[in-house]
């Protein structure tokens, strides 16, 4: 797992995209199961786009997903790569590959 860098026009950071589709029920319980995260807005109505915002270890967070990849990204570029290798890890773990 690889983090990337990559600012956005809103000031956010992508830091990760995955080419795998993911199960949204998954990412959701595992976001879910996170200490002290608080999810937001959820969107998964079958639709083409998906998108999960939550807090999590005072970091606001999105996950979306549109034509096969999902793309991870925190509103504060200067967030801890601990704490993205760990957002990172629980969303990898709902890949339909896993």
């Amino acid at each position: 797992m690889r983090l990337i860098d990559e600012r956005m026009p809103d000031g956010s950071r992508r830091f990760m995209t995955l080419a795998q589709q993911v199960d949204w029920d998954v990412v959701y319980e595992n976001v879910s199961s996170l200490a002290g995260s608080r999810i937001i807005n959820f969107v998964a109505n079958g639709g083409a786009l998906k998108r999960l915002d939550f807090h999590y270890l005072g970091n606001r967070f999105l996950i979306s997903g549109q034509n096969g990849h999902v793309n991870l990204s925190v509103d504060d570029p200067q967030c801890s790569d601990l704490i993205l290798y760990h957002v990172s890890s629980v969303i990898c773990a709902a890949t339909n590959d896993s």
